[in-house]
């Protein structure tokens, strides 16, 4: 059994986020705890007083805002437990209302998996931030979401790249039969793979429909032409930054091409 954390956007609920956690769960047996969360409401202080009256009569409070948030929020809470339960799902709610990136980074060494949606801020969170400190994998959901059909491991000669494969098998062992293919993209037309010998020798043993792939060109643009050639209903798996600040913003601009030209899931793993 797994646990997923799933981290949904509380202003912009999505039910296809919502559908594919429960599908997994379901797949993996596994229990699922559902964060929502919200913006933070900041008030405004109006520059020119003097011209209220003036101004239209049709405007909400900030704290008409909150409370209109919050019965939204509990809609959709309520609709993603009948949701968990109609599929005999087991889900538990984090009803906290102030939840930080920390809180979530902290949360994630207790949890193996954490979904959200490709595309959305969470709340005030950004994706990005979370996917540099998290202390387990990511998985990004498109809004347009199949299960996959095909594997792309991509292998940039870092460990991190391996952990990423190593623990993709480890939590989907329903996907390990799927045809699946190590993907290296190599800008100075090198034709070889470092750790080739460990990879001909350990990657078979978690994944028997395999193939190796050797691109030369621009990482992001080969990358995205293969998953548009290989079809995208597939699942991209990748390591994420390391430990300088060229490759963590090297390895999340090329996270965010998949996520923006693509609709793959992404899966996403560092060291």
């Amino acid at each position: 059994m797994k646990k997923l954390l799933v981290a949904f956007n509380a202003t912009n609920y999505s039910n296809s986020l919502a559908q594919f956690a429960i599908k997994i769960a379901r797949q993996s047996n596994s229990v699922i705890h559902a964060v929502f969360l919200s913006p933070s409401f900041v008030p405004v202080t109006y520059p020119f007083p003097n011209d209220l009256p003036l101004a239209s009569t049709g405007l909400i409070s900030t704290a008409e805002m909150i409370e209109e948030s919050r019965k939204l929020t509990e809609a959709d809470i309520q609709l993603f437990k009948d949701d968990c339960a109609a599929k005999n799902v087991s889900c538990s709610i984090d009803y906290s209302t102030d939840i930080t990136l920390e809180d979530l980074v902290d949360h994630s060494a207790f949890t193996d998996l954490i979904l959200c949606d490709a595309k959305e801020e969470l709340g005030g969170i950004s994706i990005r931030d979370l996917l540099m400190d998290t202390h387990c994998p990511v998985l990004l959901v498109p809004q347009v979401v199949q299960m996959p059909a095909k594997a792309v491991l991509c292998y940039d000669e870092s460990f991190s790249s391996i952990l990423a494969m190593k623990m993709y098998s480890y939590l989907f062992p329903e996907w390990r039969e799927l045809p699946s293919t190590v993907l290296s993209i190599n800008p100075k037309g090198d034709n070889g793979m470092k750790f080739d010998d460990y990879l001909n020798d350990w990657l078979p043993m978690h994944f028997p429909s395999l193939q190796k792939q050797i691109l030369q060109g621009n990482l992001q643009r080969e990358l995205v032409s293969f998953i548009h050639k290989n079809d995208e209903q597939c699942i991209v798996v990748m390591g994420a930054y390391g430990g300088n600040a060229v490759s963590r913003l090297f390895h999340r601009s090329l996270s965010n091409i998949v996520i923006e030209e693509t609709n793959a899931l992404v899966f996403i793993m560092h060291e």
